[in-house]
């Protein structure tokens, strides 16, 4: 099924759910990766997709699939590269409050919350640039 239909991957917004994601994308390289928000999958203490409800997953499935579709065909090729810089620029690194502007940004985004090595990695694999990374910096301010 995944050589012919490919792999949707969503998991448990917590540290065990990037681990599995991690494995998971090692094994299974092409795969689209759907991302929830924490907030969206908590139930009291508990934290998993099973809380969240099945809009917030038919969304996150959704974006996902648009992103990794427009990355395929190659049309959202970033123009503009995202740098460390630029995070630090935008403040979405390397400052105080960094770490929830960036988580908001990333939730904005659809692309999972990261340190902000790990959401550089996200946006050039999601085919994010410079122009609607900073759009999506301004929806969230």
């Amino acid at each position: 099924a995944y050589l012919e239909k490919g792999l949707l991957i969503l998991t448990d917004p917590d540290h065990a759910g990037e681990e599995i994601r991690k494995k998971l994308n090692a094994k299974f390289p092409g795969s689209v990766n759907c991302y929830i928000e924490r907030r969206d999958a908590l139930a009291g203490d508990d934290i998993g997709i099973e809380n969240s409800a099945p809009a917030v997953i038919a969304e996150a499935v959704d974006r996902a699939l648009e992103l990794a579709g427009r990355d395929t065909d190659g049309t959202a090729a970033p123009q503009d590269e995202v740098s460390i810089d630029e995070l630090t620029e935008l403040g979405l690194a390397g400052g105080s409050g960094s770490s929830e502007k960036r988580a908001a940004v990333c939730g904005r985004l659809g692309i999972g919350y990261g340190n902000a090595r790990a959401m550089l990695k996200k946006l050039k694999g999601f085919g994010i640039g410079s122009d609607e990374l900073r759009k999506a910096v301004k929806e969230t301010e």
